[in-house]
């Protein structure tokens, strides 16, 4: 009754917004095409979301764009900032390359980036290619990224089974042959708590080579982050410091005007000493609990993660549809190390030693795509196309600990090769996936009544198969175990849409969509966890998991009003989230540190997304964006990990963010500016079972972040202070009284940082 009670306001609120609005504003003509704009009106903003250029107003999906100006002005350089301003987005960091989007709340498994097993709930694009595999995210720089289009809801049908809740994608400035294009960017700042600098250099460089026939762009980017830790351990300070180098360069051919070519290739790596984690509490070396800022670890906790890509994207205008080919092979290799210290001290007598736990991942594989798109005119438009794409990966989990045997030997227990490992190996798994998918996709469009009301039907059908191995062996696995799974799937995923344009500013969409996220398999659970699975009632813990559906129905408004002065969308929606994929740590009555993934029970999320925004003349132009979401647990999950009513994890009640831009004439031909941007996320819950369990989950605390920017500009250049984090919150972002063993980390926001920053563009 209460859903009931919450959905019909909801929709009833999104109507009232509408038609109060229409009341008091008469309706405007169609938007004039964006070089007939006059400068204190909004930005056409032409996004691709279906696979066709359109204007962001005409497409009857819930779907943010944030142009290159956005991207500048709010000093959004990663994926991190994206979800601070797109209603509806969190992003969950666990450390530098270990941080993964959500999307109206949807994930209950799979948080921790050293499990490959799960698939992502967002799929991530860069310009036509898919870059997310498992939970890794590369860290993408914005610089010299046309836009970022955010699409909220299911996109099982053009997306595939990585775009569960949603997708996230990066659009680049293609070559130009047109002319010649410079632009550069520099930061340099220091963050509290921190001895050294950060800083940023970025250039991009375009370059015709045969005039409007071959044109080669360059773009390179360098960036450091001071720590601002201490490790109480060693004594080190400024621990955690990242540094992210790569570049990208395209070279773009177009043969004939109905022919283009463009050849990518991206390289970028990150390097962090530590993941600059905090800890809450310390093995009982150092008296006290630690600082704010400190932690303490005998081994170093470092992070590298090498991605490379290269993409071939090929278009050609057949005139009664586009033809389009994207293809791509990726590799990538991570080393993510954790400090295993406390972990060994459960069976190594003491004192404590260094103790590395190193989880390195390494994966390529390749994609291809073949689509073909009807002409964006006339009532009737359809899409249809193919996918196949095959995937290696290969992951370990190494724990050599010098001089374990010998300490082991004093307490009675056997040397590591006694348990099928060498010497001093207290554990090892080595874990090979061989993904194999193939999909066959398409929509189709009709508009009746002058194209006023358009209803659009879809579907994607994908075939997956995994061949899955491990084998393990050491003192904490008990001895040699192996182990493979075929967990393969096959389905189709349905889409409907029916949209009207009640007035010529007014688009109202009602949306029906069904996402999926392929399942995986599970590691071997070896003998030394048999009380832990007993506790749950079980002998044996599943080979593998299955894949998880959502269903998805939403109700969105698209206005514009004051001749495109004021612009106010609106999304409510209902998914129901089912064969959730459930992970289950083996951590009762004690933690022998396996843990394995089920499907079971439902969930469900509700909520709103509101977008505003305006300009008042030439000078001000303002923005706010906010979400409420209800995502919960639907009925009791059969591991007793979560009953009903629970807060899925990571799932903040209510976010938002306010933008603020005032310019004014300053002196000579160079204007001045103040810029104000706010962002808000509520209280998230790390773990399922808070409610029924709250030692064991703490939630973290609403924070809010206050950036700051004082500058001046003119045509080819600006300059401006930037203060971020104005207000210094650095409340937990993850992390907390979870039951991670004897040491209980977490991830801080970081604190204030005051810096200048520089950019030049040719014009």
């Amino acid at each position: 009754m209460l859903q009931t009670d919450v959905t019909r306001f909801a929709l009833s609120a999104t109507l009232a917004i509408v038609m109060t609005v229409g009341t008091f504003v008469p309706p405007q003509a169609a938007e004039p095409a964006a070089t007939e704009r006059n400068p204190d009106r909004l930005e056409e903003v032409i996004v691709t979301a279906q696979r066709r250029a359109e204007n962001l107003q005409n497409v009857p999906v819930a779907i943010s764009a944030l142009t290159q100006d956005v991207l500048t002005e709010r000093d959004i350089k990663d994926v991190a900032d994206i979800a601070l301003v797109a209603p509806g987005v969190s992003y969950v960091k666990v450390g530098p390359g270990e941080s993964q989007f959500l999307i109206r709340g949807v994930q209950v498994a799979g948080m921790n980036a050293t499990e490959p097993r799960f698939q992502p709930s967002v799929g991530i694009y860069f310009d036509e290619i898919p870059v997310a595999t498992a939970l890794y995210s590369p860290s993408l720089n914005t610089f010299d990224v046309a836009r970022v289009e955010v699409l909220r809801g299911p996109q099982g049908t053009l997306y595939g089974s990585g775009s569960l809740s949603g997708t996230v994608k990066f659009i680049t400035n293609s070559p130009s042959a047109g002319g010649v294009d410079v632009a550069a960017r520099g930061d340099l700042s220091n963050t509290e708590h921190s001895h050294g600098t950060n800083g940023a250099a970025d250039g991009m460089v375009n370059l015709p080579l045969v005039q409007d026939r071959v044109a080669l762009r360059i773009v390179g980017g360098y960036r450091v982050d001071d720590g601002f830790v201490e490790n109480l351990a060693n004594g080190s300070k400024d621990v955690g410091r990242t540094t992210e180098k790569g570049g990208r360069v395209a070279v773009g051919f177009t043969p004939s005007d109905r022919f283009n070519v463009t050849l990518m290739a991206i390289s970028q790596l990150l390097n962090a000493d530590d993941h600059g984690s905090m800890d809450l509490e310390t093995p009982g070396v150092v008296p006290g609990p630690p600082g704010r800022f400190q932690q303490w670890r005998l081994t170093p906790t470092r992070v590298a993660d090498d991605f490379r890509l290269f993409a071939a994207t090929a278009n050609y205008d057949l005139k009664w549809a586009q033809f389009t080919s994207a293809t791509s092979y990726v590799h990538r290799a991570l080393t993510n190390d954790r400090d295993g210290t406390t972990l060994a001290a459960l069976i190594v007598p003491p004192p404590l030693q260094f103790a590395p736990l190193e989880n390195p991942l390494n994966y390529h594989g390749v994609t291809q795509e073949l689509r073909l798109t009807s002409p964006a005119v006339g009532a009737l438009r359809w899409q249809a196309g193919v996918y196949y794409s095959s995937l290696i990966k290969h992951f370990s989990q190494l724990f050599p600990v010098a001089g374990s045997d010998a300490k082991l030997a004093t307490i009675g227990i056997p040397p590591a090769t006694f348990f099928g490992a060498e010497p001093d190996d207290l554990f090892h798994s080595h874990l090979n996936f061989d993904e194999r998918q193939r999909a066959v996709f398409g929509e189709l469009s009709y508009g009746f009544l002058n194209e006023r009301l358009v209803a659009t039907v879809g579907g994607r059908w994908f075939d997956y198969n995994l061949t899955y191995h491990v084998d393990a062996a050491g003192v904490f696995n008990g001895g040699v175990t192996s182990g493979a799974a075929q967990p393969d799937a096959r389905d189709f995923n349905p889409k409907f849409v029916l949209s009207y344009r009640a007035l010529d500013n007014v688009l109202v969409a009602l949306q029906a969509a069904q996402g999926f996220r392929l399942g995986g398999p599970n590691d071997v659970i070896p003998t030394t966890c048999a009380t832990q699975l007993q506790f749950l009632g079980l002998t044996s813990a599943p080979l593998s998991f299955g894949p998880e559906k959502l269903r998805s129905y939403e109700l969105n408004s698209k206005t514009s009003w004051l001749e495109d002065r004021l612009i106010a969308n609106v999304a409510v929606y209902k998914m129901n989230y089912q064969d959730i994929q459930v992970n289950q740590p083996l951590n009762k009555p004690t933690s022998c540190g396996f843990s394995y993934t089920s499907n079971g029970g439902k969930a469900s999320s509700k909520g709103v997304e509101l977008e505003l925004a305006g300009r008042i003349g030439q000078w001000f132009r303002w923005s706010v964006e906010g979400t409420w979401t209800d995502a919960t647990l639907d009925e009791d999950l059969p591991s007793g990990s979560g009953h009903a009513g629970d807060r899925l994890p990571f799932s903040a009640p209510f976010t938002g963010s306010a933008f603020a831009r005032f310019s004014f004439p300053a002196f000579a031909s160079l204007n001045g500016y103040v810029q104000l941007d706010y962002r808000y996320v509520g209280e998230r819950i790390q773990e399922l079972g808070y409610q029924t369990s709250p030692d064991e989950a703490q939630p973290t605390s609403p924070f809010s972040i206050v950036n700051v920017q004082l500058g001046v500009e003119r045509k080819s250049w600006e300059a401006h202070l930037f203060v971020d984090n104005a207000a210094n919150d650095t409340s937990i972002l993850s992390g907390g009284q979870l039951d991670f063993g004897p040491t209980r980390y977490v991830i801080r926001n970081r604190p204030r940082t005051v810096g200048l920053s520089v950019m030049y563009r040719m014009k």
